[in-house]
């Protein structure tokens, strides 16, 4: 017994080395993915138009999804004053709340172009002041009932009005029981600046890190030129898409601020997200997506959104279009389901946010959220079934009366004097008398056959079925 219990001990070390981890990603994984169309916004318009966005057009910058997997949030940066946050429920697609931040004082609406969102029911929005000058801010909300509710507020950094300033990536994440905000503030500086969000309605620079609370992106060792979106791993590490002034790439920072720990590139690197064992970095103004592996920072994958594997959640051309990918700004992952957020091309484009499922639980889950939508859009739009062709009844043929044909007239020949008598021979008759032939009625009989020919013509006239 022993000596089986020990067999079966050793035939199970042995198959488990040559098991894939549960989490393990592939090429060929990555290229059976579906993208899921689960928000597509245009010109303020959610969708077809079922629903309407409450104050945003165009330009969804920030992205963020709620931990709980409910809500996608949407940053739209354009035209000025439309500039707002947006909330939609993944389940069905439809827009159920919006915010504005307003200026207090210009009266004007910030641009909210970094989302975060944590397990405690919190949204995060990185505020680039309007216009982009003077400071960057941090709000953060609530949203609870489908209403976006304000609960805290703190600047972030001042500069001055001839320093333009804005706001990109967003991040927040626990540390050692506590919750930090992450915001990278760039145009002519580039800073990251970490805040202590333990209270959300009292969030504050945590001077702890870096430089006091922040660390100068612009000179060595980062020498950054522009630093973009983020994520920050359970332990602390710091992701960071940034480009140099001599390379576009992620760099990995110290928990503590204080070390460039690494860094590997990436063309056109921008948005961040950790998963499991990978790293994912999205490739401005493409849709296209590297997977790397944490550890050894080695390429694993390479994903690309295009109009073959994007799933609409109806099939119908008069509701959706496939219109393709603009540019991944945003990546994020919630409960193994990987978001894409592409931000379009203006007035004319369309920004959209893509689901799939990275496994088989979480692809289950897409589907259901591509049956919500579904089932939603179909009963805003049913399909029409246009009435048939009205098709006028044929009149009856008129067929023509047959020719009468009259008797014929009695003609007689007119008699004529017998010859004159003479003795002999004999008086003899007249010849029998015969009727002269029936007179022909040449003409009449052809014009009838011809009105009746018109009149079947005519016919065919009126029963055509009218265009």
């Amino acid at each position: 017994m022993k000596k089986l219990i020990t067999l079966l001990l050793t035939l199970t070390i042995i198959a488990s080395m040559f098991a894939l981890p549960s989490s393990a990603l592939t090429e060929a994984d990555v290229a059976g993915l579906k993208y899921t169309l689960v928000m597509q916004s245009s010109n303020g318009l959610n969708f077809t138009g079922d629903d309407v966005l409450f104050f945003g057009k165009y330009q969804m910058r920030g992205m963020a999804i709620s931990q709980d997997g409910k809500y996608a949030f949407g940053g739209y940066l354009n035209p000025n004053g439309s500039s707002a946050i947006e909330m939609s429920e993944i389940a069905t697609g439809k827009v159920v709340a919006g915010f504005q931040y307003i200026q207090p004082e210009n009266g004007k609406s910030s641009y909210p172009k970094g989302l975060a969102t944590d397990d405690r029911g919190y949204l995060y929005a990185g505020l680039a002041w309007n216009p982009n000058d003077s400071r960057a801010d941090l709000a953060v909300f609530t949203y609870e009932d489908g209403k976006i509710t304000q609960v805290g507020y703190a600047n972030v950094i001042t500069t001055n009005a001839s320093t333009k300033t804005g706001i990109n990536g967003v991040t927040v994440e626990k540390i050692n029981g506590s919750y930090y905000a992450y915001v990278v503030v760039n145009y002519d500086v580039d800073y990251l600046v970490r805040l202590n969000v333990d209270d959300p309605t009292k969030p504050f620079v945590d001077t702890s890190f870096g430089n006091n609370g922040m660390i100068d992106l612009k000179p060595e060792p980062y020498n950054a030129s522009d630093a973009l979106y983020l994520d920050v791993d359970t332990d602390g590490t710091i992701y960071l898409a940034c480009n140099t002034k001599t390379e576009k790439c992620v760099l990995i920072i110290s928990s503590d601020g204080s070390t460039l720990l690494n860094k590997f590139a990436h063309d056109t690197a921008y948005g961040v997200a950790l998963w499991k064992d990978y790293i994912f970095v999205t490739t401005q103004n493409t849709g296209k997506v590297g997977i790397y592996d944490k550890a050894t920072l080695a390429p694993v994958a390479n994903l690309e959104v295009t109009t073959d594997n994007i799933r609409l959640p109806i099939d119908r051309d008069d509701i959706l279009i496939n219109a393709g990918v603009n540019s991944f700004c945003n990546v994020t992952v919630v409960n193994d389901i990987l978001y894409l957020g592409d931000q379009g091309s203006g007035a004319s484009g369309m920004d959209h946010i893509f689901a799939a499922g990275l496994t088989a639980e979480a692809a289950a889950k897409v589907d259901t959220f591509a049956k919500g939508i579904h089932d939603r859009l179909a009963a805003a739009y049913p399909e029409k079934t246009e009435a048939p062709e009205t098709t006028l009844a044929p009149e009856p043929e008129t067929t023509p009366e047959p020719e009468k044909t009259e008797a014929p007239v009695e003609t007689t020949v007119e008699a004529t004097d017998a010859p004159a008598q003479t003795d002999a021979p004999t008086q003899t008759d007249a010849p029998a008398q015969t009727d002269a032939p029936a007179n022909e009625k040449k003409g009449c009989g052809g014009m009838v056959a011809g009105i009746a020919i018109i009149a079947i013509i005519g016919t065919a006239v009126v029963i055509r079925k009218k265009d």
